[in-house]
């Protein structure tokens, strides 16, 4: 199981999500938004990736923080959105949390089940 965390330093939630991973021992790849990627010029490599990423999957929502999770040729999106992004998403492969709360509660379950 791979997780891309696409995170802010300055965002509270993903400090959380980084904590979460940490107590778990997972290590996810990391990727600041406002990081400095060879081969692009400037920041803003990764923030192009996860909107790529919402386009891909079809949510309407870049907020951070954002995580790819890859198993064995399957790929689910987890992303924060509203409370009608939940009744609206019929994509089993993006899973949705509506506040900080919510999102420390759902990656909990996640790592759990994997």
């Amino acid at each position: 199981m791979t997780y891309h965390l696409y995170y802010d330093q300055q965002c509270a939630t993903c400090k959380e999500f980084i904590r979460i991973f940490k107590e778990n021992n997972i290590e996810p790849i990391l990727k600041d938004l406002e990081a400095k990627v060879e081969g692009f010029l400037g920041t803003g490599a990764y923030r192009w990736e996860q909107i790529d990423l919402t386009n891909e999957f079809g949510h309407p929502s870049a907020f951070i923080p954002m995580i790819l999770i890859e198993d064995e040729g399957s790929r689910k999106l987890f992303a924060g959105g509203s409370h009608e992004d939940v009744k609206r998403n019929q994509n089993e492969n993006i899973l949705i949390f509506t506040s900080h709360e919510d999102g420390i509660e759902k990656l909990q379950e996640i790592l759990n089940k994997n």
